[in-house]
């Protein structure tokens, strides 16, 4: 899940990598040291009673820097509107309990480069994909390396009440397709609220990867 950005260069273009054991500890260990979690001790009181309840809650911490995530523009204007987007969010807090302060954010916008294959023959997917019913049609399974995840969870109305989206199958990150993948949006709107319109993000995110010649290993 997790290699240096060296290894995962050369993977992109179709090269050998020894890995020993130790290597991919050394990784794991430079994660670990990312962020630290704790347990917060909390009571709660009954509101008739006054008895109290102790409860532990999770914080998490970063040492240094914190998460990030990759986009591709092809349209400044929508960069524009995503940062702005992202810097409301930043100032309101991700996560729970944003009213005592927690999830609050900053943005540093960066740039990062890669290098990749000319005559790629497959496409590695760096986010999850749904695949349409035309793409379906011609993605040849036999060609690729994959794993399924399915993707369901909750939405909220604007009245309070919430629903369970409908489950669907897609293709996790890391999975080597033998199609450039585009994807597309999948309707997941229960059957409980035919009158709303709920939608799952399924565009693909891709980087193209030269196959390995196995019969020259």
């Amino acid at each position: 899940n997790l290699i240096p950005l060296e290894w995962f260069e050369k993977i992109l273009n179709g090269n050998r990598i020894a890995v020993e054991a130790d290597a991919l500890d050394g990784v794991k260990k430079k994660l670990k040291d990312v962020f630290k979690s704790r347990p917060v001790p909390k009571v709660a009181l009954d509101r008739v009673t006054q008895d109290s309840n102790l409860f532990h809650y999770g914080e998490l911490h970063f040492d240094k820097g914190g998460l990030f995530f990759l986009a591709e523009f092809k349209d400044i204007e929508v960069q524009r509107r995503l940062e702005a987007v992202l810097k409301l969010l930043g100032d309101e807090g991700l996560g729970g309990r944003r009213t005592a302060g927690y999830g609050l954010f900053d943005v540093e916008p960066d740039t990062i480069e890669l290098e990749i294959p000319e005559n790629a023959d497959r496409y590695l997917l760096l986010s999850l994909y749904w695949p349409p019913q035309n793409e379906r049609n011609i993605l040849s399974l036999k060609n690729s390396s994959y794993q399924m995840v399915r993707r369901a969870g909750w939405f909220l109305l604007d009245d309070g009440r919430s629903y369970r989206r409908r489950p669907i199958w897609m293709f996790s990150e890391g999975s080597v397709l033998n199609i450039r993948p585009i994807g597309g949006v999948a309707d997941v709107t229960p059957d409980a609220v035919p009158d709303k319109h709920v939608y799952r993000f399924g565009y693909a995110f891709i980087l193209p990867i030269k196959a390995v010649d196995h019969a020259n290993l």
